[in-house]
């Protein structure tokens, strides 16, 4: 699976409907990530390690942990299990 997600992703939405977003993400194949997170009016870049067990996503050693499920083949929504909040991204081109 991890393949799969191996690429650059764009958040959908607005920070309107959730306490934060990533509007942008990058898994590298080699386990590292690079990342823009929105909170509120406040934009934070975030980088480190990447890995996957059982459909979850988890960054940074697991300090981050993310269910996936896939939506064809450019569609990911990534679901917060610390905050039950979902994050819709679609792979760059």
């Amino acid at each position: 699976m991890k393949p799969k997600l191996v690429g650059s992703w764009n958040g959908k939405g607005t920070i309107a409907e959730r306490p934060f977003e990533f509007s942008s993400m990058t898994l590298a194949s080699d386990g590292t990530y690079t990342a823009i997170a929105k909170y509120a009016d406040t934009e934070r870049a975030l980088t480190g390690h990447w890995k996957i067990e059982n459909d979850v996503l988890f960054l940074d050693g697991g300090t981050r942990s993310y269910q996936f499920a896939f939506e064809g083949d450019n569609k990911v929504m990534f679901t917060d299990t610390a905050i039950n909040e979902t994050i819709k991204m679609s792979r760059v081109e």
